[in-house]
């Protein structure tokens, strides 16, 4: 079977080789737009066609590419796109779907982040100051300057399996950049005529496995192969013989002798540890959800952790305690990692249907975060304290509906102690209007 080469495209070699347990399909763009966002600049109630007015000419430019980008704290440029789901129906089972795009240029390295659009849109009428909602990080991707003119790659299966299972939810993703490590950036879109690699998403289905067929003709017998070693019986192994303490019976040599070793492994699991040894202040505390108000306090409290090293660490075995003196110990059953450089949300229900729509990534019990003031510790394995954060008021001033946020220049186990550091987040959680930046950035006080 004649196939076509596509740049990028892994997919084509899974259906030239006839392979029959998958096969691909492709996704395209049906609208995408970049819209500049200010945070700060709420609609010209005087002049309210001077909205309008942006709106209109924004829409005339050349959308040839979408921007990415931020401009210091009040400004930035984000980028929607929305995918045809029509190629593909809900009896089919997704193995793999991979988001690509099209570094058109590169002008400042940084990271991209990717939310799930929660509201429909369309690229003739979205404006900058009616942008529709939009899910926490679901995935983020460092781009550099020498990324530019290539293709990057992100994995959106569960997004994708998702709108199939629920097509009513398929208003396509939004690609922001990150807050701290802020980037500039420009990929094509579907208007694009001159390098023309509009985003994509490539999609490997599951193939059902056919009636097997009936066997095949027997073939004819092979050559017979070498004669092999003339066995030995070990006819000099002594009554009682034994190896020496300490060692392990491997096998006999070419006379009948046996042969001694060491011991193998043991196979008994070893005592659950940290994947590295913990210290004061590698793990710190940079976010507090104390007084949900889209859900109730027992529903919806969280606290985010922020992992300093550079590398993972498990917390299997460690200790949340509360001032109260109320204790929950993680069990040390499956690892609870913090990725090096990541961010871990607890929280008490990982519901996110219940919860306000956060994803939780490990869920406590016997823990309250109590609104007039507390105090939230972590203990490592060894009972050793990694971290506290002592909330109350009125040097802390605890938010309703927003959480307590920890100032992104100030990730210090000693910093975090300064009620000053701290301030109430601003970017909204979803469609439920409470606002906190779990598992991600922190917005900056």
């Amino acid at each position: 079977m004649h196939c076509p080469v596509r740049l990028g495209i892994i997919l084509t070699s899974v259906i030239c080789l006839g392979i029959p347990s998958a096969y691909g399909i492709t996704l395209h763009v049906t609208d995408d737009r970049s819209l500049q966002i200010d945070h700060h600049s709420p609609p010209n109630k005087h002049f309210p066609w001077r909205s309008h007015q942006r709106n209109y000419f924004a829409h005339r430019g050349n959308h040839s590419t979408i921007t990415i980008q931020r401009f210091g704290h009040k400004k930035e440029t984000q980028g929607f796109v929305k995918f045809d789901l029509s190629p593909l129906s809900s009896d089919q089972s997704i193995e793999r779907a991979t988001l690509r795009l099209w570094l058109n240029q590169v002008d400042r390295s940084g990271t991209l982040h990717l939310h799930e659009i929660l509201a429909d849109w369309d690229e003739r009428t979205i404006r900058g100051d009616q942008t529709p909602p939009t899910s926490p990080v679901f995935d983020s991707l460092s781009i550099k300057k020498s990324d530019t003119h290539q293709f990057i790659t992100l994995d959106v299966t569960t997004i994708v399996q998702g709108w199939i299972e629920h097509p009513a939810t398929n208003f396509g993703i939004a690609l922001v950049s990150d807050h701290s490590h802020p980037l500039k950036i420009k990929i094509d879109s579907k208007e694009n005529h001159d390098t023309s690699h509009p985003m994509e998403i490539e999609v490997v289905l599951s193939a059902e496995p056919g009636i097997e067929g009936p066997p095949g003709p027997r073939g004819l017998p092979g050559p017979p192969g070498p004669q092999g070693m003339q066995g030995v019986t070990p006819a000099l192994i002594m009554v009682g013989q034994q190896c020496p303490t300490g060692e392990f019976l491997t096998g006999f040599d070419a006379i009948g002798n046996i042969l001694c070793g060491a011991p193998p492994p043991s196979t008994e699991p070893s005592p659950p540890i940290a994947l590295n040894d913990a210290n004061p202040g590698d793990v710190i505390i940079t976010e507090l959800m104390i007084n949900p108000s889209a859900v109730t306090d027992g529903n919806g409290e969280w606290f985010e952790l922020f992992n300093t090293r550079q590398e993972a660490i498990d917390m299997r075995g460690w200790t949340i305690e509360e001032e109260s003196g109320n204790t929950h110990v993680i069990p040390d059953t499956n690892p609870i990692v913090i990725p090096e450089g990541g961010f871990l949300v607890l929280g008490n229900n990982d519901d996110s249907a219940s919860n306000g729509g956060i994803t939780v990534a490990y869920k406590y019990t016997s823990i309250t975060l109590n609104n007039g003031g507390d105090t939230i510790k972590i203990l490592d394995v060894n009972g050793e304290e990694i971290d506290r954060v002592k909330y109350e008021t009125p040097s802390f001033s605890i938010p309703n509906g927003a959480s307590l946020s920890l100032n992104p220049n100030n990730f210090d186990a000693l910093e975090n102690n300064d009620a000053s550091n701290w301030c109430a987040s601003t970017t909204t959680i979803g469609i439920n209007l409470d606002r906190g930046t779990p598992g991600a950035g922190n917005d900056p006080c």
